[in-house]
């Protein structure tokens, strides 16, 4: 598909942007970045006649090709991009890693280069968000040929990925297109003209990265190797100002409103007014001064004149132009020199101020301009300027809890430190939920605990077996009434056996344990100990008799109560008999006597 402006208007039809032909839109502008002069290469990149070579057939390389002009990520921004890349090279299919598509917001900009391997020449260039056509299976990817997005800081996580039909490193050309939309941040991709898109999901750019952002292609080898060739590159972008309506987008413009005054000497930058007048001498020339009120106005109540905001570069209407929620009389006086990073952008115009791969709105611990920014570890310094916020030792870029002090160990590999995760091992139940987690360090969405014992299976030491010993619920002591001798014992619980306890009883004055455990009847459930009886009820069983029908086409596994009916047994056979046992012992010694006579008198008569 070919994007001309003259004859494009940008419409979210099922989240895919389409031509309609015969409107044009002032706002939307199209590139052919190829053949554009505001590209920046990095890495392994290099010039191959009219395409850009990002990688040669060499291990572990990673280059990229960047636009020079930020986009301003909005509600009202909308970007196409179009793009054909062919990958070659010695070891074929069998070759690594792939091309991506990347928006970031490092404080290298458009110089930024990624790390190799299945890090796709994006991890690490942060914060940043990666559309990547991997040709490598690694460990969590779904096969050796998908579409993906992830982070930069987390590139082996995916928010949202897809299987491609056909190997893209077999040396035939490959084009995609990749179409996001601001207003409902849904993300497209197609691939090879296909009418049904490879992937559609929801891309928050502005929470992930800030609100400026750097567009660029790159591509990586790692242990495998292919050549990764960029043939086309062209992007198409609707909602960005373009104030003199030239069709050169005010990012990428040095005169914005085409007066013939250079922006940075410009007391109106974006509205046109070649005599510069000034009737209060506040910094703003007239056309764009919104309260002409003198020198010392500050119509934003930011703590910055307006003079001084035309001075900076910042809105001296907008009290927090990089929507950060940090003043920008703030970040211009934060002791820094107004520029931390020493990148291109002073803090008050930069998302990242200090480079460390996380949002200043993410470091500055609310959303409230009026409260200073947060200092997780009391050293003066607020976080968003703070290369290690807790001071662990872990630097910002890579803690996976850069506000409380930890080890850098993430269980689930989702990006969140062990530290600071509700969830450490990713099953979906957190450990500070209504239902904690009954095995928080291995994965168990189903938290099956067969024995009760409330440790779930998947960690518990003995399986599925009888209750621990240490955690079992002290069952209550039972005392036994002889129906068969009439004599009595305390009934210090108030529990008394039924007459089928009595009937229940062996030759010998044993008990059966099933048979007793299955009739015995609890007078007084205040007895049984409340913790364990608040146990049972969650569970919606019915009463304590043992009698839980299993589950469909399940054995029916041990209950609580049927332990504690077999320990009630055996505490009744132990403690409410004792007096009977030298008297079975003795009965059944007659027996045998009486057998081995009956046995010799058989065999005399025999004879």
């Amino acid at each position: 598909m070919v994007f001309t402006r003259q004859a494009l208007a940008l419409h979210v039809l099922m989240g895919y942007l389409v031509v309609a032909p015969g409107i044009s839109l002032a706002a939307t502008v199209e590139y052919n970045l190829l053949s554009a002069s505001r590209l920046q290469l990095s890495g392994s990149a290099g010039w191959l006649g009219t395409q850009i070579q990002l990688t040669a057939d060499e291990r572990n390389q990673a280059g990229g090709v960047y636009w020079r002009c930020p986009l301003e990520i909005t509600d009202k921004m909308s970007f196409a991009v179009e793009l054909e890349f062919r990958i070659t090279g010695e070891m074929g299919t069998a070759g690594a890693d792939g091309v991506a598509l990347v928006l970031q917001a490092d404080q290298a900009g458009a110089a930024s280069v990624g790390k190799t391997g299945g890090a796709m020449a994006f991890g690490g260039v942060a914060p940043g968000v990666g559309i990547e056509f991997d040709s490598w299976q690694n460990i969590h990817d779904p096969n050796d040929n998908h579409v993906g997005v992830v982070t930069s800081l987390a590139p082996a996580t995916h928010l949202a990925v897809s299987e491609i039909s056909r190997d893209i490193n077999d040396g035939e050309h490959v084009s995609v297109s990749i179409v996001w939309s601001g207003d409902s941040t849904e993300l497209t991709v197609h691939v090879d003209g296909a009418s049904s898109p490879a992937l559609r999901t929801p891309v928050p750019l502005s929470t992930l990265i800030g609100h400026v952002g750097y567009v660029g292609v790159v591509g990586a080898t790692g242990a495998a190797r292919n050549i990764h060739m960029l043939q086309r590159f062209t992007i198409v972008v609707s909602g960005m100002p373009d104030s003199d309506s030239d069709g050169v987008l005010d990012s990428c413009d040095d005169d914005d409103d085409g007066d013939g005054l250079l922006d940075e000497e410009d007391n109106c930058p974006i509205d046109s007014n070649p005599d510069q007048l000034d009737s209060d001498s506040d910094g703003l020339g007239d056309v764009c001064d919104e309260v002409e009120d003198g020198a010392d106005a500050d119509a934003d109540d930011d703590g910055l004149t307006n003079a001084e905001e035309v001075r900076v570069g910042t809105d001296p209407n907008n009290p927090d132009s990089d929507y950060d929620w940090i003043l920008d009389g703030d970040e211009v006086s934060d002791g820094a020199g107004g520029n931390q990073d020493g990148d291109q952008f002073i803090d008050a115009l930069d998302s990242d101020s200090d480079g460390d791969g996380r949002l200043d709105a993410d470091e500055a611990g609310d959303l409230l301009l009026e409260t200073p920014p947060v200092d997780s570890d009391g050293d003066g310094m607020p976080d968003y300027l703070d290369l290690d916020s807790d001071d662990d030792g872990i630097a910002d870029r890579t803690d996976p809890c850069p506000t409380v002090k930890d080890n850098g160990n993430d269980l689930d590999r989702d990006g969140i430190g062990d530290a600071c995760d509700s969830d450490r091992d990713g099953d979906g139940v957190g450990e500070d939920g209504q239902v904690p987690d009954n095995c928080p360090s291995v994965a168990n969405p189903q938290q099956r605990d067969t024995d009760l014992d409330g440790i779930g299976d998947a960690c518990d030491s003995d399986g599925a077996g009888f209750v621990d010993p240490a955690s079992r619920p002290k069952a209550p002591r039972l005392q036994a009434t002889s129906e068969a001798s009439g004599k009595g014992s305390r009934a210090g619980s108030g529990l008394r056996p039924s007459r089928a306890i009595t009937q229940g009883r062996a030759a010998g004055g044993q008990l059966g344990a099933h048979g007793i455990a299955a009739k015995i009847q609890l007078a007084d459930r205040g007895a049984i100990p409340a913790d364990y009886q608040r146990q049972r009820d969650s569970e919606g069983r019915k009463g304590l008799r043992g009698d839980v029908p299993a589950e469909p086409d399940q054995p029916r596994r041990p209950q609580k109560t049927d332990r504690l009916l077999v320990d009630a047994g055996n505490t009744l056979t132990s403690e409410g008999n004792t007096e009977r046992t030298w008297e079975n012992s003795y009965a059944m010694a007659l027996v045998m006597l009486g057998l081995a006579l009956l046995f010799w008198i058989i065999k005399q008569v025999g004879r």
